[in-house]
Formats: C-alpha cells, structure tokens, sequence
C-alpha cells in the first residue's frame, strides 16, 4: 500500500480534530455512527445540496436525539393511489346537499338519495398516501436495526481522500464532552478499500434496514407524546 498521512488525537473535544474534515470536503462524505446529532444535520444537507455524494450509516436506536436528527434527513410525499373523478365527486355532492335540503319532506326518499351521494362523493375523491423519503437521495440513508445482541457500534467517517476513525459518535456528546480517541488517514487506496467494505456490511452482516416510513411513525409517536405529557402536566 502507498504511503499514507496519520494522525491522531485522543482526550475531549476530539470534533476539533475531525470536524474541519467533514466541512472542508467537496466530493464525497460519509457518516458511519450508531447516534447522530441534530447539530450536525444542517452540515450533511449543505453538503448535499452542494453536489457532495453525501451518505449516512446510523441506527435505530431511537433515543429523542437521534429522533430530532433522523427528522431533519426525511421529508414526506404523498403518491397518488386512485386519480380524482371531479364528474362523480361533484354529481355525489349535489345529491348529498339535495337530500340533506328536503330530508323534512320526504324522509324516506332524501336518506337514499344522500347516501347515493356520499358514496358516490367518496368514490369520486382523490385518493392518496403518505410515505417517506430521503433528503440525501435514495439509498443514502441507512438506519439499521439495532438490538442488545447485534449491535452496529462503528463509528467511521469518509471525507473525500481522508478516513476518521475511532470511538466518537457523531454527536454533541462525542465530539465534545466525552473522552474519546480518532485517527486521521490520508489516502485513496486506503478510503477505496473502507467504502467498499462500508458498502459490503449489510449484505456481510446480514444487517437489517428500518424503513423511513418506520421512522417517521416513531418520530410521530415521540411528539404526540410530548404534547400529551406537555398538557397533562
């Protein structure tokens, strides 16, 4: 292998030495860690936007930090299952207006004309749903699923020609309070190798992936629950 360029930092604060990699870079970053911080979702979307092939490697373990992080890296669509029929929605509302209007004449009659209408107004309406997608592009969001006995705990992150790796998550708590140890490696061949191997894991470890629109549902039920505890207290 070619020579490379190391270097090392161990102790607090370790996003000192690292973090000036991931803003400085211009083609390619990549995130490997288990949490992820809010803060630094901001940093990713710039990148992206900036035509950086951004890609993120984190987990399921829904903690409220890593819920506020995975929310700002998916947004909602919404697909269209069944077009709308404006002919039949609107002929079914008028039905439904008209029997609901002379329901104290002729109750009989206007209930079976007002049921006709809604399920012809019913049948007319758009029909849509909901799911979610990435904001770094498709596939470049994984969230594996974690659990006490198959634990994706590495943390490794690509910035163009220059690999960190280490103990440090890629959050508030990592890269500044915790103790924590990084190296810095300068080389194409060396990053060559870890994104293959980084790309290769799933299908190695038979890693499991939790789907955007599962995320979006436990983010959901974290702020429902919020609210409620907000005004029940």
């Amino acid at each position: 292998m070619q020579n490379v360029e190391a270097d090392v930092r161990i102790g607090h604060s370790v996003g000192e030495f690292f973090l000036p990699y991931l803003s400085s870079t211009t083609q390619r970053l990549w995130v490997m860690s288990p949490w992820i911080s809010e803060e630094f979702m901001d940093l990713l979307l710039s990148k992206k936007l900036a035509g950086v092939d951004v890609r993120v490697m984190t987990t399921n373990d829904f903690n409220p930090e890593q819920k506020k992080a995975l929310s700002k890296l998916i947004e909602s669509q919404v697909r269209i299952l069944k077009p709308e029929n404006k002919t039949v929605k609107f002929l079914g509302l008028g039905l439904l207006i008209a029997g609901i209007a002379l329901a104290p004449l002729t109750v009989g009659v206007t209930l079976i004309v007002s049921f006709i209408g809604l399920v012809m107004f019913l049948i007319g309406k758009e029909k849509t749903e909901v799911y979610w997608i990435s904001k770094l592009g498709e596939n470049n969001l994984k969230v594996y699923v974690s659990s006490m006995y198959h634990i994706n705990h590495a943390k490794i992150y690509i910035a163009d020609s220059v690999a960190i790796l280490g103990s440090a998550n890629f959050t508030g708590a990592g890269t500044k309070r915790n103790f924590e140890s990084m190296i810095s490696v300068k080389s194409d061949e060396l990053v060559a190798e870890i994104c293959k191997q980084m790309d290769e894991l799933p299908h190695l470890l038979n890693l499991k992936e939790a789907s955007y629109d599962s995320i979006a549902e436990s983010i959901r039920r974290t702020e429902s629950n919020r609210r409620y505890h907000y005004w029940n207290e």
